[in-house]
């Protein structure tokens, strides 16, 4: 897993309100975790099962390059996550939902929000039905996870998750509900191998020449 580390606030891979997320992380990747302050190069993610997308805070951006390599990362098959917030990181949240062809519409009311149920069946949700956010943002498209849309599901095989709400995975609030579970599902579904594009066709390809089938 390669991971842009995210910066204010205290929650993001490594910061000490983030260290049960942290510590879920490491543990689902087997500790097989590198941090790099961008996504520009792409040589190197290519490198990688896996992105994750930290928050920059509110005056976070991604540059054009960045976009168009996370673009293609994504285009490959391989698992990205990709955090935002609330309405005040209106133009970050913009940025990351413009790669996977989503729109940010808002944020839920300010505080702690009353649970929120699962509608569809996903190895993130199972186990995790019923979870509760905090002023989290929403998007507009995907595949939501849940009755409000702070968590989806992009791209071409459904291998990114767009997360609106960077406090549900904070410590302090890991005890609400499920949200323990939720942020564990989390970290099991972004160091989940993927089949890499093309590997079926190889691996096909082998077993004709192992077992002698020709084409007529």
């Amino acid at each position: 897993l390669l991971v842009s580390q995210g910066s204010g606030y205290d929650i993001y891979y490594g910061a000490p309100n983030w260290s049960q997320m942290t510590a879920s992380l490491d543990a689902a990747t087997g500790n097989t975790i590198d941090v790099v302050a961008n996504f520009e190069d792409l040589s190197i993610m290519m490198g990688y099962d896996a992105l994750w997308l930290d928050q920059r805070g509110e005056s976070g951006s991604l540059s054009v390059s960045e976009m168009a390599n996370i673009s293609a990362f994504i285009g490959s098959g391989r698992r990205v996550v990709m955090i935002g917030e609330n309405r005040s990181w209106s133009a970050w949240n913009n940025q990351l939902l413009s790669i996977v062809g989503g729109t940010f519409i808002g944020e839920t009311p300010s505080g702690v929000n009353d649970p929120i149920s699962s509608v569809i069946s996903h190895p993130i949700t199972d186990t995790a039905p019923v979870i509760q956010t905090i002023c989290a943002g929403i998007a507009d498209g995907g595949t939501a996870l849940y009755t409000i849309n702070f968590a989806a599901l992009w791209g071409p095989q459904d291998n990114v998750l767009t997360l609106f709400d960077s406090n549900i995975l904070e410590n302090d609030y890991l005890g609400y509900s499920m949200n323990t579970q939720f942020a564990s599902n989390v970290a099991k579904w972004i160091a989940a191998p993927v089949p890499v594009p093309g590997a079926f066709s190889l691996l096909f390809c082998g077993l004709i020449a192992l077992t002698g089938i020709k084409r007529k």
